[in-house]
């Protein structure tokens, strides 16, 4: 290998002042997030005992204070001298510029040193920058190779004012999303804080206050006629700066002082903007706005005037408005439009956020820094580091209680969000999960889906595809497997599909359009050995199509720290009952007569079992009257659909599963991480779960006083049921957890995306060729 590989890439940072600033905030997320085995980071700042030095020492940086105030003093030639021994030194392959003064030393120091790389960056439009500046700044930018720009429209003022003749790369600003989250109690209590009532409209903005081209005059001109739509509205000000006595005697003299809360300096911005509802930037000029990223990524919708980068980030009429600059007319109207339309705001929100999400993420930005420093050093490297996330689209018919819908969502929940970005498509409804998904930053799309054959399906989720950039399809049960199969083929997007049962409702129709679409399938996923078996015995053989991915939970979720006693008197259960469970659709491939009939005879043996049926669905009524016929009502419970099915397995003794049919249980899984013991029919992937007499009893036949039976040895002998507790919880840890089954999947779904990019290269080489 080359041994300009082998060794790391050092580079070197040079500014004026490590304050906490745009400029300066950004570029210590650089280095935070570089890669350490790749890059070594070393800090120069032309200032002495700022606030973010430590900040970068502990980001893993060697920083060096030379304070110089005049470049043309003895300090400056000092500092110049310092830079050309350090640099000699250390052999730096980059040196980056932040500002003119680091610009000029470098300059100076390329004379007489040799720099390989040398690169400065631009991150504004250059409102500051007097006629001499900008003259001694192009004569610097001759000496360099690249020009570094946070937006295009930057990228466009420096070709337009410093006639730029170097390369100039474009890689936007990105924003921790895991620091921006809204949470309600908190917002409660800040809005207490700050004396801002339960019932007040708030619109805010996040600017500093020591120029006039952060436009707050604009802002506090504007509210005059917002208070007259909405008198309860309140405004406000995060930052602080020379102007604020100016603008505060301005509010006055308008009569709307009362209405504004000057907060001043924060630290905690993204509480600051949680509490409001409106974000604006009013800004005359920008270079690309790191207040507009943090308002979309805390999920609320953005006025910002149309200048600089704001239109590259800002949809209008999507995740917020665009105005002209300095005018407060249109200003006053888009807030009065927004304080008023609560859903317009949650949705312009939830637009902004998976936007931030998609195209602006810290992980992005420093993935494009670490990729673009590689490149200039080693052309032809290719990017190490993705620059964008994978977007993989989840095709499900809804999202309602099923196993197969509690794996898309512990997939949607648990994958890794720096890495991958999921959208769930419902062919029909969102389903009762469909709101708790988007509650967790997800997207949800509903189709809608004619009955039986939709002429419109495919189309619609071709669409999708298309609008969500999508790189590759995952669907889950066979109409999903169909119609995601057929219109990701026609969209040119890879497909996986998982098979989650052994469907032997299956007519020789199904398994011929099977056999037709594994062909257009990348891979096809099998929750179980079982599951995979039964497909090629009815597909053939499939290979390298294939593979075993085990169902997951969040094992997390079901140590739920609840009082048995508060569900027992819940559902009115005498304490010394011994519940026995069962859970799932009221479907007849789940066997719930066989459950009911196993109550009656444990009951008839003396045994004072409850049977708690957890789950809705067709046969509901017939079961019921099942129950009845056999006197039961008393002592088997139907509790309906249920979201907290986590609490209710602390209420049962023993779960049964009496299926006729599964792929891969997830109720089994959930029991014995909740430390229930399980009695499960021994069908399907069942016994890849549970080893029978070792974590649980397996079950050969549908007939009832078998699981009766089984069920009164487990209630009789403690020990057993001990030992079946402690060995499930084990197996589940070691074998079945979520973060096991994510990390599975987000693997497969990196190799393939990375070879069908790889394949498409080699199409498009072939064709320029």
């Amino acid at each position: 290998m080359n041994e300009q590989l082998i060794k790391k890439i050092k580079i070197l940072f040079i500014i004026d002042k490590l304050v906490p600033a745009g400029t300066q905030n950004n570029l210590l997320e650089i280095v935070r997030h570089l890669d350490w085995e790749v890059f070594q980071a070393t800090v120069v700042t032309l200032s002495k005992g700022d606030r973010m030095v430590d900040e970068f020492c502990s980001a893993g940086a060697e920083v060096y204070e030379w304070p110089v105030k005049r470049i043309y003093m003895p300090e400056g030639w000092v500092t110049w001298w310092k830079l050309l021994r350090l640099i000699k030194k250390e052999r730096f392959q980059i040196v980056q510029t932040h500002f003119l003064i680091p610009e000029l030393l470098v300059c100076f120091a390329r004379i007489f040193v040799r720099i390989p790389k040398v690169i400065t960056v631009r991150r504004d439009e250059g409102f500051w920058v007097s006629k001499r500046q900008r003259i001694v700044s192009n004569l610097c930018l001759k000496s360099f190779d690249c020009v570094l720009a946070n937006s295009e429209a930057v990228k466009t003022a420096c070709l337009r004012s410093e006639r730029c003749l170097r390369p100039i790369h474009v890689i936007y600003n990105g924003v921790d999303m895991e620091k921006y989250q809204s949470i309600e109690g908190d917002r409660k209590h800040l809005r207490e804080e700050l004396g801002i009532a339960k019932d007040n409209l708030v619109a805010g903005i996040v600017a500093n206050m020591r120029h006039e081209i952060k436009g707050y005059s604009y802002l506090i001109h504007a509210i005059p006629e917002v208070i007259k739509k909405h008198p309860k509205a309140k405004f406000l000000f995060v930052g602080d700066g020379a102007l604020r006595a100016n603008y505060e005697k301005l509010a006055s003299d308008l009569g709307v002082r009362a209405h504004i809360v000057f907060a001043g300096s924060r630290q905690d911005v993204s509480r600051m903007i949680n509490a409001m509802d409106v974000c604006c930037l009013t800004s005359l000029t920008e270079g690309f706005s790191n207040s507009i990223l943090e308002y979309m990524a805390m999920s609320k919708p953005v006025i910002a005037t149309n200048v600089g980068g704001n239109s590259e980030i800002v949809e209008d009429g999507k995740t917020g408005f665009l105005i002209p600059a300095g005018d407060f007319h249109a200003l006053a109207e888009k807030m009065i439009i927004l304080l008023g339309e609560h859903k317009m705001c949650r949705d312009m929100g939830r637009e902004g956020r998976a936007r931030i999400e998609r195209q602006f993420s810290l992980q992005r930005m420093t993935n494009d820094y670490m990729n673009f420093y590689e490149n200039i050093v080693n052309p032809g490297a290719g990017k190490r580091w993705p620059s964008s996330k994978i977007r993989i689209l989840y095709v499900i018919w809804s999202l309602d209680l099923g196993g197969a819908e509690q794996v898309v969502m512990n997939l949607v929940r648990h994958i890794d969000r720096a890495k991958f970005e999921p959208v769930v498509c419902c062919l029909n409804q969102k389903g009762r999960y469909g709101a708790d998904i988007e509650q967790s930053g997800t997207k949800v799309i509903e189709l809608n889906k004619l009955p039986k054959l939709d002429p419109f399906i495919i189309s619609k989720l071709m669409r999708v595809m298309k609008e969500e950039k999508i790189d590759l399809v995952h669907t889950h049960l066979f109409t999903s497997n169909l119609w995601g199969r057929l219109a990701a083929f026609f969209a040119g997007v890879p497909v996986v599909s998982t098979e989650h049962n052994m469907d032997s409702w299956k007519r020789f129709y199904h398994w011929w359009v099977d056999s037709i679409l594994v062909r257009v399938t990348r891979k096809m996923i099998f929750v179980s050995e079982q599951v995979r078996n039964y497909y090629e015995q009815k597909l053939g053989a499939l290979k390298d199509k294939s593979a075993v991915l085990y169902n997951g939970i969040n094992i997390n979720q079901f140590a739920a720290k609840v009082d048995r006693a508060d569900i027992l008197r819940e559902f009115g259960i005498a304490k010394d009952a011994n519940v026995i469970g069962i859970v799932g659709r009221l479907v007849p491939q789940k066997g719930h007569g066989v459950f009911i009939e196993m109550i009656f005879n444990l009951r008839q043996k003396g045994v004072n079992a409850v049977g708690l049926i957890i789950g809705d669905g067709e046969l509901r009524k017939e079961l019921e009257k099942m129950r009845d016929d056999l006197k039961l009502k008393d002592f088997i419970l139907f509790t309906g659909f249920r979201k907290d099915i986590d609490r209710l397995y602390v209420a049962m003794d023993v779960l049964v599963m009496t299926s006729t049919r599964e792929g891969f249980p997830m109720t089994l899984l959930e029991a014995m991480a909740a430390g229930v013991p399980v009695v499960a029919a021994d069908v399907g992937g069942v016994k890849e779960c549970v080893t029978n007499g070792e974590n649980g009893f397996l079950i050969d036949s549908a007939i009832a006083q078998d699981y009766a039976d089984r069920v009164a040895e487990l209630i009789d002998r403690i020990e057993l049921r001990l030992k079946f507790i402690e060995s499930g919880k084990r197996r589940v840890e070691r074998e079945f957890s979520v973060s096991n089954m994510a990390a599975n999947h987000e693997a497969l779904y990196s190799t393939l995306v990375r070879g069908a990019k790889l394949a498409l290269r080699r199409l498009d080489n072939c064709i320029n060729k």
